[in-house]
């Protein structure tokens, strides 16, 4: 999923001038135990015209492009109890949003109370037996 949203990410860059390319990803944690990972890129991004079929088989904006890419990213993100959404915005937004495994989310709630409390964990506490 990850290469994918990279590779367009890459391809909508391409298309700008040499010193305009920019290409950003961020890892967020969200409420309800969930991770976003979202790749903006300086491209021109997703349009009006091609917003309501982007997530359809072989729809694609690129001229060498299956169309498969951002179907089977989705299927892949939904599976996983996930989802995979852009932004109709003047360049280019994608946010991918997995669930936490159970440990990981504990792990994460135990050493943002810890953060609070100015405590650390001793190196390796957080892994299962």
């Amino acid at each position: 999923m990850l290469r994918n949203l990279l590779g367009n990410a890459l391809d909508a860059v391409l298309a700008q001038p040499a010193g305009q390319r920019r290409i950003r990803v961020s890892i967020e944690q969200l409420a309800g135990a969930r991770l976003q990972l979202s790749v903006e890129d300086s491209g021109g991004g997703v349009s009006e015209l091609l917003a309501g079929r982007l997530f359809e088989p072989f729809v694609s904006s690129k001229a060498s492009g299956m169309g498969l890419g951002l179907v089977l990213s989705r299927a892949i993100a939904e599976a996983h109890g996930g989802s995979l959404r852009f932004d109709v915005a003047g360049h280019g937004v994608f946010r991918l949003v997995l669930p936490l495994s159970a440990a990981a989310a504990q792990h994460h709630k135990h050493n943002k109370h810890n953060k609070h409390n100015n405590k650390q964990s001793p190196p390796g506490d957080h892994l299962a037996a």
